[in-house]
């Protein structure tokens, strides 16, 4: 991970940072994650050790995860068919 040592090296609101984004969403709150995969919190705790290096991360009492780490350690969603969502429409 980058360290500054000046503050000004920073980005300011107007700048991109092209490194992560936290925007992106195939990131996903442990709560979203549980809710889409139709799991309990407790089964996603008692997994942690199973997701791939990067793909979760504890904050506070809460978890920030990747799609990609999900569906690696429990498949694909609840709601996923034929390939796509069942909540897209053509």
């Amino acid at each position: 991970m980058k360290q500054f040592k000046n503050p000004a090296a920073l980005a300011t609101e107007d700048e991109q940072v092209n490194e992560l984004n936290l925007m992106d969403p195939n990131i996903l709150s442990s709560h979203e994650a549980v809710t889409e995969w139709g799991i309990n919190g407790s089964t996603l705790r008692k997994r942690v050790k199973d997701f791939p290096l990067g793909t979760i991360r504890k904050f506070g009492t809460s978890y920030a995860v990747t799609r990609e780490g999900m569906i690696r350690v429990f498949g694909l969603p609840k709601n996923y068919k034929k390939g796509k969502m069942d909540d897209e429409r053509d």
